[in-house]
């Protein structure tokens, strides 16, 4: 028994645990429309317009806007860094 053996067994298990949970827990019918604010759902009014200024230009590049939260630029700071990083050392 290999690697390969285990990894498939493991990838099967995790499937079909998936499948038992997901089938033992299902609830009412979700109705799309309601979630997504569809037809009778509808929102009367439009969102505001998000502002498109960023901060830098560095900012823009990354695609890192003002709908970002500090958490969220902080986290794709770091992501970008990190293979950047990566990137150089290679």
């Amino acid at each position: 028994m290999n690697n390969q053996y285990v990894w498939f067994w493991t990838m099967m298990s995790c499937i079909a645990s998936y499948i038992l949970f997901s089938l033992l827990t299902c609830r009412r019918p979700v109705n799309l429309d309601r979630v997504l604010n569809r037809g009778q759902y509808a929102k009367e009014t439009e969102p505001d317009a998000i502002k498109d200024e960023a901060r830098s230009i560095w900012w823009k590049i990354l695609g890192i806007t003002q709908e970002f939260t500090r958490t969220d630029r902080w986290l794709a700071t770091m992501v970008i860094g990190w293979n950047f990083g990566c990137f150089g050392i290679f």
